[in-house]
Formats: C-alpha cells, sequence, structure tokens
C-alpha cells in the first residue's frame, strides 16, 4: 500500500526557487513540468493529468540491471505545492538503493529540510 511522504521545513517552507535550484544539482533528478498522460489499459482511453510547477521526474533503472541506462525511465515522483514537495512511497523504505528514497534524501539535506509523513514522524535517511 502507497503512503505519502513529504520534504519540509518546520519554521520556513521551501520556496519553488530553492525546490528548482536542488533539483536541477541532484543527479537522477529532473524538473518536468509536462503533463503526464497515460493509457487506460482496459478501454484504451488516454488519461491526461496537467503538470504543475516544480513538478519532478526521478531516472528509474530496472532493479535487475540499474547499469543499463537504455532501459531506464524518467518517472514522475514529486510535486511541489506550497512549500512542501510530496511524494508516494510503493516501495520498503528500508531500502537503501531505491532512487526515489536516495534522491528524497539528498534533496531534503541540500533543502535543509527533514522527511515527514502525515503523523509527524521523522524519516532520517
Amino acid at each position: 500500500m502507497a503512503y505519502t511522504l513529504q520534504i519540509k521545513r518546520q519554521e520556513t517552507p521551501i520556496t519553488l526557487k530553492e525546490w528548482i535550484h536542488a533539483v536541477e544539482a541532484t543527479e537522477g533528478a529532473k524538473i518536468n513540468e509536462s503533463a503526464i498522460s497515460i493509457i487506460n489499459p482496459h478501454t484504451g482511453e488516454t488519461i491526461s493529468i496537467a503538470g504543475h510547477p516544480g513538478d519532478t521526474h526521478v531516472l528509474l533503472k530496472p532493479a535487475e540491471d540499474r547499469g543499463d541506462i537504455h532501459k531506464s525511465e524518467w518517472v514522475h515522483c514529486f510535486s511541489y505545492f506550497q512549500g512542501t514537495a510530496s511524494f508516494k512511497v510503493t516501495w520498503d523504505t528500508h531500502d537503501i538503493s531505491h532512487p526515489v528514497r536516495t534522491i528524497a534524501a539528498a534533496l531534503a539535506h541540500a533543502l535543509q529540510a527533514q522527511i515527514i509523513d502525515d503523523d509527524g514522524e521523522v524519516y532520517n535517511w
């Protein structure tokens, strides 16, 4: 089951400018504010969701071959809104090699922020 974590600071919100700067300085992450489209496998219908300022993609490599760039893909992982970046966790948070965990930790460190769940628990990655 997926749940959401946030990258945020307690005292001052993260500005969009700060967020973009941190993402641009983080290997394996990039700003991509384009619309996201997927195809419903049951109906063939294309579903599109508008992009937003600060949307961030992460380069995910297949677990069985993380070294083959040709099998890698950029996937929307982080959404920025009003001073906070959020991301869904669909993987084991104890997997220290997962790219989303690694990038979330790097972004939080660069922004002097914390990774926090909805109950206020802090993740010290």
